[in-house]
């Protein structure tokens, strides 16, 4: 875990990530992120032993939140690449620029009308990174549902607080898979 990511907000993101992703998880939501940081043996019981850790969902789909702090470390790889290509002054900047471009084309009027517009550069590979991510999870048997699900609600997650969702994210950055 990094020093600069306290283990409160850890737990304040783990809760809020579950709320959005896996419900019913939330009560096992700030371990699971601090074995998941931790990495090693920790981090590979999150996705072998499951049934420990409160087994099959009723619709018999395994726990998601493992694969969503995996989305967030291939998230993170992904912002820190285009950070560091791109000349932003900060993954918050790129987080906020997402979140004002996506708060834009919220009507389908708008979303017409600000679809050319908003594409930016940043935009495209925010695409992209999240392309990817759905495709690493696909790769560990998840639905496209499944992927769509985590990656899509992670990203509206870290994009309620931008500026506390870069400091999330660059603790990910270090643990990225």
């Amino acid at each position: 875990m990094t020093e600069e990511f306290s283990s409160d907000s850890i737990s304040k993101w783990a809760t809020r990530i579950a709320a959005e992703i896996e419900p019913e998880s939330e009560a096992l939501a700030p371990m699971m992120m601090e074995a998941y940081l931790r990495g090693g043996r920790d981090r590979r019981q999150l996705f072998e032993n499951r049934a420990e850790l409160g087994g099959f969902l009723p619709d018999g789909g395994a726990l998601l939140l493992p694969f969503a702090y995996m989305a967030l470390s291939y998230i993170a790889k992904g912002l820190l690449k285009l950070y560091q290509s791109g000349g932003l002054s900060g993954i918050s900047n790129l987080l906020s620029i997402w979140k004002n471009a996506s708060d834009l084309i919220k009507t389908r009027k708008a979303r017409e009308e600000a679809h050319a517009a908003t594409e930016t550069e940043a935009r495209r590979s925010l695409r992209h990174t999240l392309d990817e991510v759905q495709r690493a999870l696909r790769e560990q048997g998840l639905s496209t549902d499944q992927c769509e699900l985590i990656s899509y609600r992670l990203m509206m997650v870290l994009l309620d607080e931008p500026i506390e969702g870069a400091q999330l994210v660059r603790t990910f950055q270090s643990e990225s898979a």
